[in-house]
């Protein structure tokens, strides 16, 4: 009785066996014919169930041929379409290689699982989505309740969160996490011809559009091509331990090499109820931006313990829209290129104020920000080829003569606190305060805002790589090979040497053709027999020749010196190079220096 039974169980389960290897040889010459199968969104089950990308949807890792691009994004597209809400998808750690427009909506329920490396690749044809820009590498729109998170680091958080209550995972940047490469040298390419190609025609790395209840956590998103983070109109958003870096040099700072891979914000974010907390950002733009909100206003978000280096903390650019109760504190600026960077930009799609308030700095450090400590004005930006093109504020001035840089008069700053900030040993001048006197900034208070020189010796023998976290990433820029950098130097010697030859060139033939007419016109009213009058003219020719020299002499003399004053105050770390159209500025506590259009309440002003 019990054998005939067993055997009868042996001989189900070799039969559920043998079908099982049968629908897997069918998928296999589906794959191998080029027929890839579709997702039946009747097939998804209505419980949770875990998919992993390469042993249920026979990804492909570890090869980035043509045919293996496009059926591993194709692939991970039709999973976000018909498979993604109510389950879960594992990368396992292995490198599945992609092109930009993997594309989900309309999910619910979902967990990106990525334990290995996902790389996007420039394909030889971008296309484009309806704002007819770049399409971004992964795109969620209009979803709800998503998890993007590195599984092995979460589960072991999970553990230390259960032993400690209130627990903050200060070393994630030393557990395994899941990366997300954009490959954004392909995009860069030869420093700022490769910017002059593309301007921003360029794929943004990670973006969510009108999704609610997210949390991205445990990762590594590494050299966007334009953006790393975008994430538009997003309500109830965490985001926590994840390192953004892009880069294209080992230098310890922003050099113009790094700073060419142009417009690679960190995390760009509207919305309401975000909370962004302990993430290490070293990118060429703004590391974390509040951006403008399409559908109400960007409003109630939490920064805190950000360590950064890039253009800084930003709120902005904002156009005809309201940002109000934003609050960052308890970070560290290391080198960065701009440190409390807020903004307006004129708005050409609405026609209505912007309008920024309520907005807190508070306990923030910045160790050297090589350019301007604290901007507060407009938008210091060009979206053109020409990289001096004021938009609405020249990336030239004040430096080269002639480039501009005023106040939006449509939109105002008001209630902004900067409280408890230190600034040690700036490279430049503390800072811009700016607005146009038609609509100045009202209700502005520095509260002990200090800039020093005095560096304590816990900042001086601070370690980056302990901060940045995703600085232990390798450089993966074809671009940037030793050999081509010089040679790219090289170039750009060989072409401003070759400019001021040209321009002298002219210059010089310039004067003969003027000293020909003149000669021809002595020469005919001078016929007499009387020509003594002759070498005078010669001298006369000379003297002329001498006078034109000596002006343009003056002329170049005088524009070098302008550089130099101009960059001198640009560099006096004693004032704020420009303070204007600000309302109730008030300098307190233990600030200094006070900007000039503040009143001073000071305490060393008061004794």
């Amino acid at each position: 009785m019990y054998s005939v039974v067993a055997t009868t169980e042996f001989q189900i389960a070799g039969i559920i066996r043998l079908l099982s290897r049968l629908v897997t040889f069918i998928t296999l010459i589906q794959l191998v014919t080029g027929n890839q199968p579709d997702f039946d969104p009747s097939s998804a089950s209505s419980l949770h169930h875990l998919y992993d990308f390469e042993v249920d949807f026979h990804g492909i890792p570890n090869d980035d041929s043509q045919a293996v691009l496009e059926h591993n994004t194709k692939i991970f597209s039709d999973i976000l379409k018909y498979n993604a809400s109510k389950n879960s998808l594992l990368f396992p750690d292995k490198t599945f290689h992609f092109y930009p427009g993997v594309y989900g909506s309309n999910i619910v329920d979902f967990n990106l699982l990525i334990n290995g490396t996902l790389r996007f690749h420039r394909p030889k044809v971008t296309k484009v989505n309806h704002w007819d820009r770049p399409e971004p590498c992964i795109l969620l729109e209009d979803s709800k309740n998503i998890v993007v998170t590195s599984p092995d680091a979460a589960n072991y958080n999970v553990q230390q969160q259960n032993m400690e209550h209130g627990y903050i995972d200060y070393d994630y940047g030393i557990k395994k996490r899941g990366i997300i490469d954009g490959h954004g040298s392909d995009y860069w390419g030869v420093p700022f011809i490769g910017y002059i190609q593309l301007i921003e025609f360029r794929p943004d790395l990670l973006v969510m559009n009108r999704t609610s209840n997210v949390l991205i956590e445990y990762l590594i998103l590494r050299d966007s091509g334009l953006y790393t983070m975008f994430l538009l109109d997003v309500e109830n958003l965490e985001v926590r331990y994840t390192s953004i870096v892009a880069r294209r040099t080992h230098e310890d700072g922003h050099s113009l090499l790094d700073l060419s891979a142009f417009n690679t914000d960190g995390i760009d974010v509207s919305g309401n109820n975000v909370y962004i907390h302990d993430v290490d950002i070293w990118n060429q733009d703004d590391c974390i931006a509040v951006k403008d909100s399409f559908l109400a206003e960007s409003t109630n978000m939490l920064f805190e313990r950000i360590t950064a280096s890039g253009l800084g903390l930003t709120v902005g650019s904002i156009g005809g829209t309201v940002v109000r109760n934003i609050t960052f504190r308890d970070s560290f600026l290391y080198k960065t290129y701009k440190g409390i960077y807020m903004k307006f930009r004129h708005d050409m799609d609405r026609d209505t104020p912007g309008l920024v308030e309520n907005v807190l700095f508070e306990n923030i450090t910045m160790y050297e920000p090589e350019q301007w400590g604290i901007w507060i004005g407009p938008a210091q930006q060009s979206i053109n080829a020409n990289p001096c093109h004021a938009n609405p504020c020249s990336l030239c001035w004040p430096t080269v003569p002639f480039a501009t840089c005023d106040g939006i008069q449509e939109s105002q700053f008001r209630n902004i606190t900067l409280r408890d900030i230190k600034i040690y040993h700036p490279l430049g001048s503390p800072g811009v305060i700016l607005a146009d006197d038609s609509n100045p900034i009202q209700d502005i208070v520095f509260d002990n805002v200090i800039v020093t020189n005095r560096v304590p010796d816990i900042i001086q023998r601070i370690d980056r790589q302990r901060l940045f976290f995703g600085l232990s990433e390798p450089i993966q820029d074809s671009y940037m090979h030793p050999i081509k950098v010089w040679i790219y130097m090289a170039g750009f010697c060989i072409i401003i040497v070759g400019l001021c030859l040209v321009m002298v060139f002219f210059l010089i033939r310039l004067l003969r053709l003027l000293m020909g007419r003149w000669k021809k016109s002595g020469d005919s009213t001078m016929k007499s027999p009387h020509d003594d009058e002759v070498p005078n003219l010669a001298n006369t020719l000379t003297q002329t020749k001498t006078m034109c020299l000596m002006i343009f002499t003056v002329l170049v003399a005088s524009f070098v010196q302008r550089i130099i004053s101009t960059s001198e105050e640009t560099y006096d770390d004693h004032e704020y190079f420009r303070c204007q159209g600000v309302v109730n500025g008030i300098a307190m506590g233990s600030t200094w220096p006070v900007p000039s259009c503040f009143e001073d309440v000071t305490e060393s002003n008061k004794g």
